[in-house]
């Protein structure tokens, strides 16, 4: 996890510089769009996976890995999001999986 914090972090600044300093509220609405681009991403990849995909040519060029790697997208665009909101994902994510765990009736 502490390096996907330190990858975020360095992410951030380049992107920072790349949009010339935005203000937070501008840099989450950035971040918001480019989550949409990945999970839009992200579904062409499941259906591309599951034999599903539009385009033959694709299905014939798409890999497993593909799928991972859109998944990653998503993982460090909303880790952005996180980031510059100030949220602590990974307290964030013991919390919800505890909840998510207890709704079960199991324990983590």
């Amino acid at each position: 996890m502490e390096e996907l914090k330190k990858f975020t972090k360095e992410e951030l600044k380049y992107l920072s510089q790349v949009y010339n300093n935005p203000s937070d509220n501008e840099f989450l609405l950035f971040h918001m769009a480019k989550l949409t681009e990945e999970v839009g991403e992200l579904s062409e990849a499941v259906l591309l996976y599951i034999g599903r995909g539009q385009r033959k040519e694709k299905l014939k060029k798409f890999k497993k890995e593909n799928l991972g790697d859109e998944i990653a997208d998503v993982i460090i665009v909303a880790l952005q999001i996180a980031s510059t909101a100030g949220i602590d994902i990974q307290q964030v994510l013991k919390r919800k999986m505890k909840k998510v765990a207890d709704r079960r009736g199991s324990h983590i």
